[in-house]
């Protein structure tokens, strides 16, 4: 009787094993792979010309890198319409450089800011530059660059830190799921193995004499 309740929990924790190895392996194949990535994000600039700025609000070449992600190059473009002449006669546009979360990893991210006045014009600029990171999708909305210009342009970086939530939420989930299911075998088979060492454990009966002794 007891060989087969061990045998059939032996089995039963064999099963579990199977499905816990099974379970790992998609974890392995699943936490490197950003194949699923496609988040979309957005660099959302947003440039103030004072009244006695020099600067063009609009950019002298549309499509120019003005912004790096982890040292690749974003073209940028100014939004149809976005150019404001306010009363006092300052210029203000908002600009964007959009690109796809493949270019982003867990943990730090550095990105990277250049501007400057053509033709030698940085000495007569005066403009407040704010730059936020942007993703509609996961309402995302961080703060990269809050700068004046002064006679001077700007070149320079800072890094964010983001988790897989925030890169591949889609891939985050089946992680996050895989690991619950991981723990529930876990669980399980760690039952079974105590249930099993239970039984090997067996009792003993004894008659009058301490030579009859059986074991269970």
């Amino acid at each position: 009787m007891r060989g087969s309740k061990e045998f059939a929990l032996r089995r039963s924790g064999a099963a579990v094993l199977q499905k816990l190895v099974a379970l790992v392996t998609m974890l392995a194949l699943l936490s490197p792979s950003f194949a699923r990535a496609g988040t979309p994000y957005t660099i959302h600039w947003r440039s103030h010309q004072d009244v006695d700025s020099c600067a063009s609000p609009e950019l002298e070449h549309e499509g120019a890198a003005i912004f790096e992600v982890n040292q690749t190059p974003l073209p940028t473009y100014g939004i149809p319409g976005a150019v404001e002449i306010h009363g006092d006669g300052s210029a203000s546009n908002t600009l964007e450089a959009e690109f796809d979360s493949v270019l982003l990893r867990m943990g730090r991210n550095d990105f990277h800011f250049g501007v400057h006045t053509t033709n030698g014009g940085n000495w007569c600029t005066h403009v407040h530059d704010v730059v936020h990171l942007v993703s509609e999708p996961l309402g995302l909305n961080k703060p990269l660059f809050d700068i004046r210009r002064d006679g001077t342009g700007f070149e320079g970086s800072t890094a964010v830190d983001l988790s897989l939530a925030e890169i591949n939420p889609a891939l985050a989930r089946d992680i996050a799921e895989l690991e619950v299911r991981i723990a529930r075998l876990m669980t399980e088979l760690l039952r079974n193995a105590a249930r099993v060492a239970d039984l090997r454990g067996g009792w003993t009966s004894c008659g009058s004499s301490t030579r009859s002794c059986t074991t269970w």
